[in-house]
């Protein structure tokens, strides 16, 4: 799977600790922590919890959530009729550098519709004239997560993992909330097999191994 494709259960085996003000071992040295977030500190493989000992010879674990509210800046923007969807939304965020963001709201609707069905490796292309009923996930430079839902002139309802090459018909009305003090990163988690969300503290993310380990040497260990 893309780096955007993940299973919607987000749950761990693992334990978490923590962070706060201490220092991580990254791949770089001893890294300060402030204002982190929660810690996966283990791998479960289906014998046993491995304890990450050296996190210059596993991938670095996950940070599952944030350690206190944070606040969240709004952008609005309207898609014009033939813009590719989720690819528009990947750009504007490129473009503005968002490191964390959420589609609050959107509404319009779609011509060709591109959907991967839960469980399956197929996207699904649905042709004629659909309005978006809701489009969710997150989103920053390092990747996406987005699910899509249309609904046709029988009003029946379609769903599934928002891929490229979904159109505007006639419009999108999309709202994005910016999370402050955030950044989102995605690599392997081995629990799942999939390059998986990580909730981490801004001025800390850039110290993390998935920029400093090679991807070769990652995939190889997994």
């Amino acid at each position: 799977p893309s780096h955007s494709s993940s299973p919607t259960d987000d749950s761990t085996s693992g334990r978490e600790r923590p962070v706060g003000t201490e220092t991580a071992k990254t791949c770089g040295g001893d890294v300060p922590r402030a204002g982190g977030v929660l810690q996966d500190k283990s791998i479960q493989t289906e014998e046993t919890s491995i304890s990450v000992e050296s996190p210059c010879d596993l991938p670095p674990p996950h940070g599952l959530r944030t350690a206190q509210p944070v606040v969240i800046r709004t952008h609005v923007l309207r898609l014009l009729p033939g813009d590719d969807l989720v690819g528009r939304l990947a750009a504007f965020v490129r473009d503005e550098r968002l490191d964390a963001a959420v589609v609050l709201t959107c509404v319009g609707s779609t011509g060709t519709t591109r959907l991967r069905p839960a469980g399956s490796r197929k996207v699904r292309v649905l042709e004629g004239k659909f309005e978006i009923l809701s489009l969710t996930g997150t989103l920053g430079r390092h990747g996406h997560h987005l699910h899509l839902s249309v609904g046709d002139d029988a009003c029946r309802v379609y769903g599934g993992h928002a891929v490229p090459g979904s159109t505007v018909r006639t419009t999108a009305e999309v709202a994005i909330g910016v999370l402050g003090g955030v950044s989102f990163r995605r690599f392997r988690d081995r629990r799942t097999g999939y390059d998986e969300l990580s909730i981490e503290p801004h001025s800390a993310a850039a110290a993390l191994c998935d920029d400093a380990l090679p991807v070769a040497k990652r995939a190889k260990i997994d």
